[in-house]
């Protein structure tokens, strides 16, 4: 096998499949629209890795991905005493 062959074949084994790329992009977003209309939230975002499009395949089956994104509330809306109890 040559370097570039084996590049390539790694690569392959780290890059997200069309169909992994959009269960994921469904499931975030479905989360995403559920949490804004269970609380007010100001403003939300996607970012780390899946944002940046360097998301890479979990290293096996059992393992699931990871994508982070930003909820941002009001203090007007919740006040600094209510957020603490969004965690609950």
């Amino acid at each position: 096998m040559t370097t570039e062959e084996f590049f390539k074949n790694l690569l392959n084994s780290l890059e997200l499949k069309d169909h992994e790329r959009d269960s994921i992009s469904n499931k975030h977003t479905i989360l995403r629209e559920s949490l804004k209309e269970q609380l007010e939230v100001e403003d939300d975002f996607l970012t780390g890795s899946y944002n940046r499009n360097t998301m890479i395949r979990p290293k096996n089956s059992e393992e699931k991905f990871d994508v982070d994104f930003f909820l941002a509330f009001s203090k007007d809306d919740y006040g600094e005493s209510k957020l603490p109890e969004l965690l609950k």
